[in-house]
Order: C-alpha cells, then sequence, then structure tokens
C-alpha cells in the first residue's frame, strides 16, 4: 500500500511521460518546490497551461534527471 506521498510521487513520474502531463492539483503544487518547478519551466523543461504541467520536447529527452529534479 502505498502512502499519499508515495501516490503524488507515482502520479508525477508516471504522468509526465504522458503527452498530456498531469493535471496541476494542490496536492502536487504542495509537495513540489516552487523555486524547482520554476526553474525548470523557465530552462523550458516543463510547460504549464490550463492547470496541466506537461513535459516539453526538451524535457522528455531529460525526463528522468527533470523528475528526479522535481522530486528532490
Amino acid at each position: 500500500v502505498l502512502s499519499a506521498q508515495e501516490c503524488i510521487e507515482e502520479t508525477v513520474m508516471m504522468g509526465l511521460r504522458l503527452a498530456e502531463g498531469i493535471v496541476e492539483t494542490e496536492a502536487i503544487s504542495a509537495m513540489l518546490t516552487p523555486a524547482r518547478l520554476n526553474r525548470l519551466i523557465a530552462g523550458g523543461f516543463i510547460d504549464r497551461a490550463n492547470g496541466r504541467l506537461r513535459a516539453t520536447a526538451d524535457g522528455r529527452i531529460r525526463l528522468n534527471a527533470v523528475i528526479a529534479e522535481l522530486l528532490a
């Protein structure tokens, strides 16, 4: 059985692998460090639009590192 935090981590890890990305829920927003997320957005690795977070083309190439940074 996964804890609530582990479920969110799994959602981020698996969801960012999908083209549609993940819905940016309050729980996900609370878990992600804003500075890290903003740095990845500014670097062109994550796109935030319409309440969703998606890996960009560059982000998908480096997705393991992007996810590691988000969940650190």
